[in-house]
Parts: structure tokens; C-alpha cells; sequence
């Protein structure tokens, strides 16, 4: 019997000695999960020198430290850092407001960056490749016409049409020729009455004008 009452204690005191050791190992093992963030970009463009408000939905297995958004006027070398701050506890979300003076075109670049207690961060875009608010200046779009080339002949073209002058210099001539030709049958035909035995007169006119090749 007392063999069984020390064989149950030495059990308990394994389970016991157990389940402090798994609790202990839970709490002192790193917490390597960073924040989630949850961002939806502006939709632009946003009016110049108006105060543009960005949001995010940061959450973390833990707890979450800071999030912060970095900003910048498009070309400018340097991003500069803002706290985004809560504003709906319960729906775990931030957001901050830049300023007017800020808000400047042509496009404002940014990125949103979370911490949590363990040091774990998460990035919304990056430095290199950072999320676009386009700046609507006030000035109006402006529209490039594509320049097009100056045209060229077009090589189809029947070729005769470029030798109208030469056909119609062709046809003047052709009349002048007609003409004179009759002139000549008068005479030849007084010629065949007197009795010359030469022939009746008649002969052929060739015209060689330019043509299409």
C-alpha cells in the first residue's frame, strides 16, 4: 500500500514539475512575428496644399510598439518620419494627417513601417519602391500630341499622274501634227492630178510620249 501511495506522489510530482517547465519555456521563447499592416493607398490626385490623412490596420500576435509613415515630396532625397498614432483602439487602426505645407506636387511618396514590443518590424512598401499619392497642382493636365512624320509619296501611286503635264504637252503636240498633216494630203493629192505617178500622199505619224514604268 505504501508502495502505491509513493508511486502516485512521485506521478503527481512529474506532472507538476512538467507543466511549470512547458509554461516557463512558452514565456521565455522569442517572439519572432512581426506586426500585420493592412493599408489601402489614397486614390489620387489629391488637391495641392490640402491635408491628405493616411490610415492603416496594424495588429500583432503581441502587442504593437509604434507605427511610423515616412514621407516625401517626390524628388527630394530623404523621407521624413511621422507617427501615426490610434484612433479605433478596437479596430486596431492609425493614421496620421500631413499638413498642407506638405502636400506638394507634383506626387508625394511614402511608406508605412510597424513595431512591435519584441523589435519585430513590418514594412508597407520601402524606400525603393514606395506607394504614390499624385498631387493635382490646379494647373490642368498636360497633354502631349504625338509627333507624327512628315508623309512620304506613297510608291503605289499609278506614275502617270506625275507626267500629267508631260501627257498633256504630248496631246498639244499631237494636234499640231494632226494638222499639219492634212496640210501635207492637200498638196500631195494636186501633185497626183498632174499626173507624177507618185503615190496618193497618205502616211503614218508616230508620237512617243512618257509613260509609267
Amino acid at each position: 500500500m505504501k508502495t502505491y501511495i509513493q508511486l502516485i506522489a512521485t506521478f503527481m510530482i512529474f506532472c507538476a514539475s512538467t507543466a511549470y517547465s512547458s509554461d516557463n519555456n512558452q514565456a521565455t521563447s522569442p517572439d519572432d512575428t512581426p506586426p500585420k499592416i493592412v493599408h489601402q493607398a489614397l486614390d489620387g490626385p489629391h488637391p495641392v496644399e490640402s491635408p491628405a490623412t493616411i490610415y492603416a490596420q496594424v495588429t500583432d500576435n503581441n502587442a504593437v510598439k509604434n507605427v511610423t509613415l515616412f514621407y516625401r515630396v517626390k524628388g527630394a532625397n530623404e523621407y521624413i518620419p511621422v507617427e501615426m498614432h490610434v484612433y479605433d483602439q478596437q479596430a486596431h487602426m492609425y493614421s496620421v494627417t500631413l499638413p498642407a505645407s506638405e502636400v506638394k506636387a507634383p506626387a508625394l511618396e511614402y511608406y508605412i513601417q510597424a513595431t512591435d514590443l519584441s523589435g519585430n518590424s513590418m514594412l508597407r512598401a520601402g524606400k525603393l519602391f514606395p506607394l504614390t499619392i499624385a498631387i493635382d497642382s490646379g494647373e490642368g493636365s498636360l497633354q502631349y500630341a504625338e509627333q507624327q512624320e512628315p508623309s512620304q509619296p506613297d510608291e503605289n501611286q499609278p506614275k502617270a499622274k506625275r507626267y500629267i503635264w508631260a501627257w498633256i504637252a504630248a496631246g498639244i503636240l499631237v494636234g499640231a501634227l494632226a494638222v499639219a498633216a492634212a496640210n501635207s494630203d492637200g498638196g500631195s493629192d494636186d501633185s497626183a492630178s498632174s499626173g507624177s505617178g507618185s503615190s496618193s500622199g497618205q502616211g503614218r505619224i508616230s508620237i512617243i510620249g512618257p509613260s509609267p514604268n
